[in-house]
């Protein structure tokens, strides 16, 4: 006696034809997008206001944020507060310390027409889309679009 059965009887074949529908489909689907040149999104809007600002860390765990068009003083962070602003300013400072870069150059803050807000670091490339984030997040880096110079 022999236990020993064939694919055709142990694999029911619905299931088979269904994967195999469902990789072919798939296979179509991205063959269609790239050959059409379809994106996962809308280019971003443009940019209605823009900030280029230092973040220069005064010790003791001060920050100092300065508007870096006109060299002034826009605001101070002081120990333990706008965690968000610390922790998204950190994360793009070391990227440039790992790439060999230094602070020079100025991170770039934009508010877009479709009310979006990004922080972008020109000497990485890299750019943060803050309302992903939340509005509480992003709303603390709006406001350093609109600070007035030396008002803290």
């Amino acid at each position: 006696m022999s236990d020993h059965h064939s694919l055709e009887e142990s694999m029911p074949r619905a299931p088979l034809i269904a994967i195999a529908v469902l990789i072919g489909f798939t296979l179509l689907l991205v063959t269609t997008v790239r050959v059409l040149g379809l994106t996962a999104g809308d280019e971003p809007a443009a940019a209605l206001v823009d900030r280029q600002l230092h973040f220069e860390d005064l010790g003791g765990g001060y920050i100092a944020i300065i508007d870096a068009t006109s060299d002034s003083h826009l605001q101070s962070i002081g120990p333990g507060e706008q965690g968000f602003i610390r922790a998204t300013v950190r994360g793009l400072a070391q990227q440039r310390l790992r790439q060999g870069s230094g602070p020079g150059e100025p991170f770039v803050l934009s508010g877009r027409a479709d009310g979006r807000l990004f922080l972008e670091d020109p000497v990485t490339g890299r750019i943060i889309d803050l309302t992903a984030f939340g509005h509480t997040n992003a709303s603390a880096f709006a406001e350093l679009l609109t600070a007035e110079i030396g008002v803290q």
